[in-house]
């Protein structure tokens, strides 16, 4: 079967040389064995008569579509509307987001506020509920001679009690002990000098007695309510301070009755005497203990705060005020 090589149609005579349907040439087709050798040949096949799909479709032109001018305008009114549309839309929620953030802020702004002033109401609070009981207010710092030594109020923990104590008798018992030296290595009268170092020692006795009365007292104040002086302290809060001291001094008497008994050559009583002064050490040396190791009560008491806690100074408004 033929086919026509211009519009494709079926060849019904196989020796046709013209297409029944679209008048074009029929060319009679050549056996692949037989060879064109002559330059008349090779012009008759020209390029019209070759059958080429695409170079048909190279050379075929596309369809126009004809666009009217209103179809062009109608198309680009839409564009430009539906870009103005997305525009404003952007631009307004933009401005939601903005208003969103403005109202979150001041929101936010009013939450901390009221925060900040729930917990300065808290604090005031407390700190009413703090000053109108004076136990609970703090310990005071001690800041000049008199608060170290001669105040009588508050309480006092072991280790500020040791130190004042070893201050004291730095204070009062060294330099009395260092000028009775001094007095009996320079003078040619042996008694008269002796007699004035009891005196001095007396003196540098009655003046350690002195500045240890308020620290004694101070510290019996922090013993706890089972301590071996608590029905003692509960009459008298000085009673400890006083027993301590009152053997102190009887054991300073007794060994300047001693020493001047030891002078004069007299030996009577001197046996009983030196039993006495060994009573009273041991005695006075195991009460000088028992203020020194016993720990204080925890917390507050009647007599003050806990001297271990939190301390200010005596200008600032929480100071405790046994007044």
């Amino acid at each position: 079967m033929k086919f026509c090589t211009k519009c494709g149609a079926k060849l019904v005579d196989p020796e046709a040389k013209f297409c029944g349907k679209c008048g074009a040439k029929i060319f009679k087709e050549e056996s692949s064995t037989e060879k064109i050798s002559t330059d008349e040949n090779l012009e008759t096949v020209s390029e019209e008569n070759i059958f080429d799909l695409q170079t048909y479709l190279q050379q075929t032109p596309e369809p126009k579509v004809n666009v009217s001018d209103e179809q062009k305008n109608s198309a680009a009114n839409v564009q430009e509307n539906s870009t103005q549309e997305i525009f404003l839309n952007a631009k307004k929620k933009a401005e939601q987001n903005k208003v969103m953030e403005e109202y979150l802020k001041k929101k936010a702004e009013i939450l901390n506020a009221q925060k900040n002033s729930s917990s300065n109401t808290e604090e005031q609070t407390q700190t009413q509920n703090n000053f109108s009981q004076p136990v609970e207010y703090l310990h005071v710092l001690d800041e000049n001679f008199h608060d170290l030594f001669l105040k009588r109020d508050g309480r006092l923990n072991r280790l500020r009690f040791f130190k004042r104590t070893i201050l004291s008798g730095l204070i009062t018992v060294v330099p009395i002990q260092f000028l009775s030296t001094m007095i009996l290595e320079s003078s040619h009268d042996f008694f008269t000098a002796m007699k004035v170092s009891i005196f001095l020692m007396i003196l540098g006795t009655i003046a350690n007695m002195y500045l240890n009365y308020g620290l004694l007292i101070r510290r019996s104040h922090d013993f706890p309510k089972d301590s071996l002086f608590a029905d003692i302290i509960a009459n008298d809060d000085t009673k400890p301070a006083k027993i301590y001291l009152a053997l102190y001094l009887v054991y300073v008497v007794l060994s300047a009755v001693t020493s001047y008994y030891a002078i004069y050559g007299s030996t009577s009583g001197l046996t009983m005497l030196s039993a006495i002064s060994i009573l009273l050490i041991i005695t006075g040396g195991i009460l000088g203990l028992y203020f020194l190791f016993k720990k204080g009560e925890v917390g507050a008491n009647k007599f003050g705060p806990d001297p271990l806690g939190p301390a200010v100074y005596p200008n600032d408004p929480r100071a405790y005020n046994p007044e």
